[in-house]
């Protein structure tokens, strides 16, 4: 889910906003919403002929003339005897367009040539509005007219703005934030500190003793074999200590910031267990040799591993989405590859090993020391052999605490030491790449609008396939319905509030003539703009037993149609996943989230075509014009100022609602 302001409206918001998010849900193909919003916008004294004219988009759209309401025609009619209080404008010229079609559509009998004429002379902005808010409302005569232009336009934008190339990034989850794992704590304690100091005192006081004793009773020899001993052995021991260091690091010594690999398999379709199959796939993906992909899952296998149980211990959080880190695992699939490339060590753990330099410089200051060592104690030995033998024992036991206790204090500080620059280091490069695949996403990432237009692009160009397929002229034509719902193991994201969109799609259409039902199912594969495999079907309409929709859960409706010669048809509208519905539910979205959706879908206009169908067959058909007839009479009596529908008086019902009924 992007967490956007796309859709964010409060109760208390201006006029000026209501309108400006009402706009948006009718952009993006959810007009009920729009019509609620755009509705309370100008009953606030935000009125004018566009903001007049997204409200009729925005109650007509994805409806057919027979969904709308005798309520819904009064306040058409309202509309239109109050058009001359609106400036001249393009705005205006499209309410009066709109107006002679929807006149012309109410009157079976009526030439739709001129009217049509009228909409295609408008501007474009305003023209290709109403082509498409109006596609399900314009059937028959008028919609042959418009379908050319239709198609034209649908062409074009099915590829328009580098569909191929984003598209995809839309279904791309937010990446989380650049981590690395932080330093193990200093294992070493106070006693450690404390033993240090005591053994470490009596040792120097040892050493002292043994060199006063040498210097006390020599000359210039033993002074210069003092001095030599003290540096060569402080060389010699510090090198020793880094050689020890590394050894101890690189044989497991401490944990360092790479963990040791988990030995038990994760749980399916758990966090870890995903994360695991993103780093096979990216390794898979980025190996050097593609055709030699086994080998280099083999030979990676330990610093896979070991990646991979970084990733899960730092990011393993219940408000982190395994496909929100995959940025990070795409990024260590490339550094390893690339440190193959280079001769470089595949496991960063074997940076620790102590160099060639290291070994050789302990091995020459040791030989230093000790030779100036022995002449010390010898020359000791020589002028106060007791007190040198006594120093002696007692600088051989301090040492074997002393070493230790200090060897040990200081390599695990050199080891908080290093990781934390080499984590550091990590964060930084991390934190690079974070940026550089936000900042592509950001760039690449197509808006809610743009969505929509390649989504109504695939959906005409698939109706224009149908039309030829069973060989169909929009004369014969009397209504038409889209159906789309999700396929299998497709991607879905969504802005907060808005409809969830999908990587792949099944789209169902359903075309209604004098002589039954044309039934198309087709593929899409969305970010491709590529409809795969269609499925053709027709029957009569005394064929259809009956449409069944049983309501799954509080988000899940699945639409039944039983045919008298065959097994009912399952149709899932709407299921998102377990994880996705708690995230909506914790962000307040709820009933809400229920109504865009079916409203995006096209499940009530197809229900209602369905079910009337079931349950009247041809003579849904036939009926349409007493329909039709009863609502005229309706609204021209409560236009008199006589009661209307409902028993209300003319102007009684304002724009709530008026959407409160639709």
């Amino acid at each position: 889910m992007h967490n956007s302001e796309v859709y964010v409206v409060g109760p208390d918001e201006p006029p000026e906003r209501k309108y400006e998010v009402g706009l948006r849900y009718l952009e993006n193909g959810m007009p009920r919403k729009a019509h609620d919003l755009i509705a309370a916008a100008f009953t606030k004294e935000h009125d004018s002929s566009e903001i007049r004219f997204h409200w009729v988009l925005a109650l007509l759209s994805k409806r057919s003339f027979r969904d709308v309401s005798s309520g819904d025609h009064e306040k058409l009619r309202e509309l239109w005897t109050r058009l001359h209080t609106f400036p001249e404008d393009a705005w205006r010229r499209a309410l009066e367009s709109l107006s002679a079609l929807l006149e012309c559509l109410d009157d079976p009998d009526a030439d739709p040539e001129p009217a049509v004429d009228a909409v295609l002379e408008l501007p474009s902005e305003q023209r290709e509005l109403i082509v498409h808010h109006l596609g399900a409302m314009v059937t028959g005569g008028a919609k042959a007219k418009l379908w050319q232009q239709i198609v034209q336009d649908a062409v074009r934008e099915a590829t328009d703005n580098g569909r191929r190339d984003r598209a995809w990034s839309y279904f791309e989850p937010t990446p989380a934030g650049a981590r690395a794992r932080k330093p193990k704590p200093n294992s070493t304690n106070v006693w450690d500190g404390v033993g240090t100091a005591i053994w470490g005192s009596l040792l120097l006081m040892c050493a002292a003793g043994i060199g006063w004793t040498a210097l006390a009773h020599g000359g210039f020899l033993e002074l210069a074999s003092c001095v030599l001993a003290l540096v060569a052995g402080y060389l010699a021991l510090r090198n020793a200590l880094l050689w020890w260091h590394r050894n101890r690091l690189c044989n497991g010594g401490t944990q360092t910031q790479f963990l040791r690999p988990l030995k038990r398999r994760p749980p399916p379709a758990g966090f870890a267990d995903r994360v695991d199959q993103d780093f096979r796939r990216y390794f898979i993906k980025y190996a050097p040799d593609r055709d030699e992909w086994q080998a280099w899952l083999e030979e990676t296998e330990d610093v896979r591993r070991t990646l991979r149980d970084e990733v899960v211990h730092i990011y393993r959080e219940k408000e982190v989405d395994a496909g929100s880190v995959k940025w990070l695992i795409r990024h260590m699939a490339r550094d390893v590859r690339d440190r193959s490339s280079k001769d470089l060590p595949l496991d960063p753990r074997p940076r620790h090993e102590a160099g060639r330099s290291v070994r050789k410089r302990t091995w020459l200051f040791s030989v230093i020391g000790v030779v100036a060592m022995l002449s010390v104690i010898a020359s000791a030995l020589l002028h106060a052999p007791v007190i040198t033998v006594v120093c002696l024992l007692g600088a051989g036991v301090s040492s074997r605490y002393a070493v230790s206790l200090w060897a040990n204090i200081v390599s695990e500080s050199w080891r908080v030491r290093e990781e934390r620059a080499e984590r550091k280091r990590i964060l930084q490069e991390r934190q690079e790449e974070y940026e550089r695949w936000t900042d592509k996403l950001a760039s690449l990432r197509p808006t809610e609008s743009e969505m929509e237009t390649w989504l109504n692009a695939d959906k005409t160009l698939i109706l224009r396939s149908a039309l030829i397929h069973h060989q169909l002229s929009w004369h014969e034509i009397v209504a038409h319905t889209f159906l789309q719902t999700s396929d299998e193991s497709s991607r879905r994201a969504k802005e907060k509030y808005g409809a969830w969109r999908y990587s792949k799609y099944v789209i169902r259409l359903f075309l209604i003539t004098q002589e039954g039902v044309r039934d198309v199912e087709a593929r899409l594969n969305f970010n491709r703009g590529l409809v795969g495999k269609r499925e053709f079907g027709d029957y009569r309409f005394d064929s259809v037993s009956s449409v069944h929709v049983v309501e799954q859960s509080r988000i899940n409706y699945t639409l039944y149609l039983t045919l008298t010669n065959g097994d009912p048809q399952k149709i899932d509208v709407f299921e998102p996943s377990a994880l996705v519905d708690e995230r909506a539910e914790e962000s307040g979205e709820d009933e809400d989230e229920v109504n865009v959706n079916l409203d995006a879908s096209g499940f009530s206009h197809t229900r209602r075509i369905l079910e009337g169908i079931a349950a009247e067959g041809k003579s849904w058909i036939t009926r349409d014009q007493d329909q039709r007839e009863r609502k005229r009479t309706a609204a021209s009596t409560a236009h008199a100022g006589q009661p209307g529908v409902g028993g209300e008086p003319k102007g009684s019902q304002t724009p709530e609602r008026v959407s409160a009924e639709h």
